[in-house]
């Protein structure tokens, strides 16, 4: 039997490059509508992950015709009864994104701030196809630790900024502001291009607009402005413009703005990125797995279950209750959560695709403390379901986190069932399936793993924070549970980790789920803040084939220690940084 190791996962997400607002990799998310009309970049790092930095509509041959607009997100955020305290800033000076997500049609942005504890910002947006196409995106504030400002309130009116200088030339654009119910929209076009190509900026309850000439009107908001003056400059001119929301008060609940880019006719409604109140499915693209997402208000953050359509049931069942655990609490001296049961969710998302959800959920035991879920669907014989969590200090409590997975595998219903584990994967199928209706599990970076029959894995887990690494295997009722590293959390630092379950081979992909409580230098053996002679050293002691008591010299998992990884010791040599 394979022997997990303490970091494999880790060891690569530090070499690696993902696309993922949890690295420093300075990339956008280029998405498509489904009909692949129109085309936007998104700004996948930092604060500024969720805008827009460009917008096109490939339908247009001429390039400079093609553009439609980009944006920027400016908030008004404070408390009014702290002088000097409400601040208009835009996000990206004010966030920190901690969790990034895109499908090829839709992305996911969630940030936090130093600025007011506890004060969490999530972006969605979705691709719209056809000649009323583009993309629509809602930004919703939520406020994490209500708690963590007293009896202040937390104040936030956002504004969005678009430069919709459609083909390029500053003086040849005409343009205006078309009022109506429920959304308003600035429209643009190359002066004698045909209606068609009008480009429209829309927002859905909107209580100021204003256009201004050159980029006056960013400059305008860059200078902090407190509201909009509802005024429209027309052209032809290069006519950049701006829409602002009414205040809200996010201590007594979320508070999302919507709005859209686009031609003519883009529809954007005040509910889009709003949270359903019910249970739903997500599915994969070829409809094969599917899995039901909990969404009650206290019980969310879980697949309650994952199902192979291909197979009649009860044998399309692949995993029921999978349970996040985890023991969370100030160092040595954790209560053991289950967590759905303590779970807040503050706000929930599924695209229009169905292929993903994302969760925000906040532990009202831990003020601050918030845990993302996201889940996403993978098709195909390497196919299932796939599970990221993502836990986050926004209030700078700094508990520490000992995550737990735990599944019932009963998938057929009958509870007798056989199972192992091999190669970091449980697998389990019932005593007369063919091969290929093997379900497997696989994890991120988990550190101990047990299964055993009759729900003694949760019994185990209720008096332990750690698992034996052990397997009970015959024909029974098998249940299984991985144990992930603790971590104490940082301030806004993200702390990720996943899982997948599925058919054999079901791979979690890293640019959907990268476990980002990479160690700085995956070389400072001896943690001493440094690559050193002491380190390579170390590493020359385990030169050869990999041993699982061995410190972890292997970094490219090819089981030995060789040139290939002093290469890696050699490239890190110095301060780890």
């Amino acid at each position: 039997m394979h022997t997990s190791r303490n970091r494999p996962t880790v060891r690569l997400a530090a070499l690696l490059a993902a696309s993922a607002c949890t690295t420093l990799v300075s990339a956008d998310a280029t998405l498509s509508s489904p009909d692949g009309r129109w085309v936007a970049t998104i700004e996948d790092v930092g604060g500024g992950a969720g805008q827009v930095t460009s917008m096109k509509d490939t339908s247009l041959v001429a390039s400079e015709q093609s553009f439609v607009a980009n944006t920027i997100h400016f908030v008004r955020m404070g408390s009014p009864l702290l002088f000097g305290s409400m601040e208009t800033e835009r996000m990206e000076n004010l966030f920190t994104c901690v969790r990034f997500v895109a499908e090829a049609d839709n992305f996911t942005a969630v940030l936090v701030t130093e600025n007011l504890a506890g004060t969490v910002a999530m972006v969605n947006g979705e691709m719209v196809s056809g000649p009323q196409g583009g993309l629509r995106v809602a930004i919703t504030f939520m406020d994490a630790a209500p708690s963590a400002n007293g009896l202040l309130q937390t104040i936030v009116k956002p504004f969005v900024y678009a430069n919709m200088n459609v083909d390029g030339q500053m003086l040849s654009n005409v343009g205006s502001w078309s009022p109506g119910s429920p959304n308003g929209h600035f429209w643009q076009r190359r002066n004698g291009s045909a209606s068609n190509s009008e480009r429209w900026f829309v927002g859905a309850g909107v209580d100021g607009v204003q256009t201004m000439n050159d980029s006056l009107m960013l400059n305008f908001l860059d200078n902090g402005t407190i509201s909009l003056f509802n005024q429209v400059m027309t052209g032809p001119a290069d006519l950049n413009s701006a829409m602002s929301w009414p205040e809200a008060n996010i201590n007594d609940d979320s508070y999302s703005v919507t709005f859209g880019l686009g031609n003519a006719g883009l529809f954007v409604s005040s509910s889009f990125g709003s949270v359903a109140e019910s249970d739903l499915y997500i599915h994969s693209s070829d409809s094969r797995w599917r899995a039901k997402v909990t969404n009650t208000i206290t019980s969310a953050g879980a697949f309650k279950e994952v199902l192979d359509q291909s197979q009649r049931s009860p044998g399309d069942k692949v995993a029921g209750q999978i349970s996040p655990y985890g023991f969370v609490g100030a160092p040595n001296s954790q209560s053991l959560y289950f967590l759905p049961s303590v779970l807040d969710r503050l706000h929930m998302w599924i695209p229009g695709s169905s292929h993903r959800v994302t969760e925000v959920n906040v532990m009202p035991t831990h003020p601050g403390v918030i845990m993302i879920f996201d889940g996403l669907m993978l098709d195909g014989e390497a196919g299932g379901a796939v599970g990221c969590m993502t836990w986050v200090d926004t209030a700078g409590q700094h508990p520490t986190v000992t995550p737990m997975m735990y599944a019932d595998m009963d998938i057929d219903g009958n509870g007798f069932n056989q199972g192992g584990f091999e190669n970091d994967h449980f697998w389990m199928t019932a005593p007369s399936s063919r091969t290929g209706n093997v379900r497997w599990a696989r994890s991120t970076a988990f550190e101990s793993y047990v299964m055993e029959s009759l729900g003694l894995a949760i019994g185990e887990m209720l008096v332990n924070d750690s698992f034996s690494n052990s397997v009970e295997t015959g024909i029974t009722d098998l249940e299984w549970a991985f144990r992930y590293q603790p971590k104490q959390l940082e301030s806004n630092v993200p702390y990720v980790y996943g899982f997948a379950v599925g058919n054999p081979n079901i791979e979690i992909p890293q640019s959907f789920c990268q476990p980002t409580f990479n160690f700085p230098c995956p070389a400072d053996f001896n943690g001493d803040g440094f690559v050193n002679a002491a380190d390579l050293s170390i590493l020359l002691g385990n030169w050869g084939p990999w041993q699982p008591t061995s410190p972890d010299t292997d970094f490219n998992n090819d089981n030995v220690t060789d040139a290939a990884d002093l290469a890696v010791l050699l490239g890190g040599w110095g301060e780890c940084g």
